[in-house]
């Protein structure tokens, strides 16, 4: 004969000591706390969590301020860590019933976690290259943002969920589905925040803060319909259909939302924290209060008891990797109408030869060339190109003037900023074997439109001796965000100096 158990925390039952909400079973304790859970409503609890996540990104930016901190292990657990912990607690305000066992929902979170890592950036930025054509329109902007990062995004979670949980026992009720959908939206959304910050040399906690959150909260709120559906489906509520309607839902949630915060939170290039978060925020409520109504109904289909557990299929993951795959190619196609073959020029008396990125446009003028791309914005890259102008004097040589040009170049460029970092300096050979000298900087600039938060940009200077009398210098600065030192070693390793 089989014992009856609580099913928070399995201790031995007798007909005495058992209590039911339909077909769970509890002891004294946790059925008053049962009962007591679930007079408290999806909205509130959702509303706490967003209050508490506006307390993070402003308190955390008043106490650090815009002073820009080093990257570290330390600055990204900071940072990253504590809207996972916001938002676990929500998980558990939730889950009514039954909570589930706190490593299962670990579990999820760090799946989820693997699979963003492993899957989101590295297909969109090696195999779609939306690096290359995301920037090219605002049509461009919005294909990347659906179609690529939104739909790997949401297939991690969903795939976190699916494989990670829904075929476990711990899966006992319909509303299991948002409790799962939510912890491995968690973990995608770290594995963004993680690679964001890996981008910058140094991060001012404001912007990182601000952006950190808007992940979160968008991701969370676009999984909300991916755990409705997996939850309706386990329990013969749904259907394989609706559970693919559902996760496109998801998708356009994620990329459309994420479009509007930077369309309307970035002003002159610059991201406004208060706009985004209030923006996000009011999103994510949006979809806690719909999504609180259908988790209500849910509830009471628990408590009336006798719900089925369907042997489910693998229907739906057909759907779903056909939806992905879909997704996947028209974003793939669509790049490659931007992605033309590389423009190489030569110039400056044909003693330069330089291959430019597809989309840039560049001008010469007085022995200097310049380029940039043809999207005009506040914030972008540039290269500079500049035969200089020697003048060698007695007991001088032409490598002391390489090294004094660059010296000039240096404390021109900490004078004109609002903080600079030189990160190194090398002598060596490059450039088909010439001898170079070569800082690599970072620096931070306030631009009139940006309130006062700076922008962090990372660049180089090289100083480039061609024979006995001629000196060249190579300038490249961009945005750190999407410029680390691989990518501009990438975009100068081509330059051709000399006949």
């Amino acid at each position: 004969m089989s014992q009856t158990t609580c099913c928070v925390c399995a201790k031995t039952l007798d007909e005495t000591t058992t209590f039911k909400i339909g077909d769970l079973t509890y002891c004294r304790t946790h059925y008053q706390a049962a009962k007591l859970a679930m007079q408290s409503t999806w909205q509130r609890s959702g509303l706490i969590e967003v209050l508490l996540s506006m307390v993070y990104v402003f308190g955390l930016g008043a106490l650090f301020g815009e002073t820009p901190y080093p990257q570290s292990a330390l600055t990204i657990t900071l940072f990253v860590v504590p809207p996972v912990i916001i938002w676990l607690i929500y998980i558990y305000r939730q889950d009514r019933l039954e909570p589930e066992p706190i490593p299962h929902v670990l579990g999820v979170t760090i799946l989820g976690a693997l699979l963003g890592w492993t899957c989101v950036y590295p297909i969109a930025e090696n195999f779609i290259s939306i690096d290359r054509w995301q920037h090219r329109s605002t049509e461009a902007k919005y294909v990347s943002a659906i179609a690529v990062i939104g739909l790997l995004s949401q297939l991690c979670t969903y795939l976190a969920v699916r494989f990670g949980a829904y075929w476990t026992d711990e899966f006992d009720e319909p509303t299991d589905g948002i409790v799962y959908a939510t912890a491995g939206a968690l973990g995608v959304s770290t594995a963004i925040n993680v690679h964001f910050l890996l981008q910058y040399e140094a991060i001012i906690p404001v912007a990182a803060v601000t952006v950190i959150m808007m992940v979160v909260l968008i991701q969370v709120a676009s999984a909300i319909p991916i755990g409705l559906g997996l939850g309706r489906l386990r329990f013969g509520l749904g259907s394989s259909l609706r559970m693919s309607i559902l996760f496109l839902l998801s998708v356009l949630l994620c990329g459309l939302s994420t479009e509007q915060v930077f369309h309307y939170a970035i002003i002159d290039g610059i991201l406004q924290p208060t706009y985004a978060i209030f923006i996000c925020s009011g999103l994510l409520l949006t979809v806690l209060i719909v999504g609180g109504f259908i988790l209500n109904r849910l509830q009471k289909r628990t408590i009336e008891g006798n719900l089925p557990r369907i042997k489910t299929t693998y229907r739906q993951d057909y759907l779903i990797f056909g939806i992905a795959a879909v997704f996947l190619s028209g974003g793939l196609v669509y790049g490659q109408r931007f992605i033309s073959k590389p423009t190489v020029q030569t110039v400056l008396d044909d003693q330069v030869t330089i291959t430019l990125p597809e989309g840039w446009v560049s001008s010469e003028r007085d022995n200097i060339f310049q380029a940039r791309p043809e999207q005009i914005a506040e914030i972008m890259p540039k290269i500079k190109i500049e035969k200089l102008d020697v003048q060698i004097p007695k007991n001088s040589s032409l490598a002391e003037q390489a090294d004094l040009s660059l010296t000039n170049l240096t404390e021109q460029r900490r004078r004109d900023s609002n903080g600079f970092w030189l990160l190194e300096t090398q002598e060596k050979q490059a450039f088909d074997g010439k001898p170079v000298m070569q800082n690599w900087f970072a620096m931070l600039v306030i631009s009139k439109s940006s309130n006062g938060i700076p922008v962090v940009y990372q660049g180089t200077d090289i100083v480039v001796r061609v024979g006995k009398r001629n000196l060249y210098m190579i300038s490249f600065v961009g945005p750190s965000s999407d410029w680390d030192q691989p990518k501009i070693t990438r975009l100068l390793k081509d330059v051709r100096i000399g006949k």
